[in-house]
């Protein structure tokens, strides 16, 4: 979840990010890059049906687009400017097939907007407010269940957790306090996956927690650049994770257990 001032720092290093191998261990699992995504302000990121979505803050003032690209990292679809905010996360609800997006400005309110990309143009066709909960929000879908799963507080920490229905009812939260920076949200067989960044950018890292908080594991992603997004085959439970300067979606080997 970059910031304006984060531009700056992230910019001066990217020669140096560039000499990086396309491929980083963590113990027991690998992050091959899936594809390379062209420069911008790369933020959320979710999958579904052979199809990767990645979101653009395009001026920090509150627009956003979402660009669809193939296995290859060839575009296939992008909607205009919309009035996403920072679009922070992404998330596909199996359900309706469209794509549930975090604003996750920092500082300000969680809202959430529901975006049909099959639309044309793609549009905006649902908006959630949930600033009780807090500012810098992050969204997921569990799709088994068919709710939402939503974390907002401060970027410092502790922050909620909290369970939605599609009705925009919160059945139940919890407190976390989950170290990092959060950069991404997905639901996997039950349980929460968190992304975050180190607060240098020396390396991030996945929280697997049950969903009541407790953490079942945490797996180390050795690259020493900017967390932007999670997304998950829900099929598969491939998980992938994108980055930013350079940007760039990885998927992580082998897929969750």
């Amino acid at each position: 979840m970059r910031s304006v001032r984060a531009l700056v720092t992230l910019a001066a290093t990217a020669v140096s990010v560039l000499a990086m191998a396309s491929v980083a261990h963590g113990a027991g699992y690998t992050f091959p890059r899936q594809f390379a995504v062209p420069s911008g302000n790369e933020q959320g990121l979710a999958y579904a049906d052979g199809r990767w979505y990645v979101a653009f803050d395009l001026d920090g003032k509150g627009s956003a687009r979402i660009v669809a690209y193939d296995a290859a990292g060839h575009e296939v679809r992008r909607s205009g400017p919309l009035p996403l905010g920072h679009a922070a996360e992404l998330s596909y609800r199996q359900a309706d097939g469209n794509l549930y997006v975090a604003d996750g400005t920092p500082g300000r309110p969680c809202r959430v907007s529901v975006v049909d990309m099959r639309l044309t143009p793609p549009r905006i066709v649902r908006r959630y407010d949930f600033s009780a909960l807090g500012p810098g929000g992050m969204v997921a879908l569990d799709n088994t269940r068919d709710r939402l799963v939503v974390t907002a507080g401060p970027a410092g920490g502790p922050f909620t957790v909290a369970f939605v229905r599609i009705d925009g009812r919160i059945d139940h939260r919890f407190t976390s306090r989950v170290p990092g920076v959060r950069q991404g949200l997905e639901v996997v067989g039950g349980q929460i996956v968190l992304y975050t960044s180190a607060p240098d950018l020396s390396s991030n890292a996945l929280t697997v927690m049950s969903d009541t908080g407790k953490v079942a594991r945490t797996i180390r992603v050795p690259v020493a650049r900017e967390g932007e997004g999670l997304a998950v085959n829900a099929r598969t439970r491939q998980l992938y994770v994108g980055f930013g300067y350079p940007n760039a979606v990885h998927r992580m080997s082998p897929a969750l257990p």
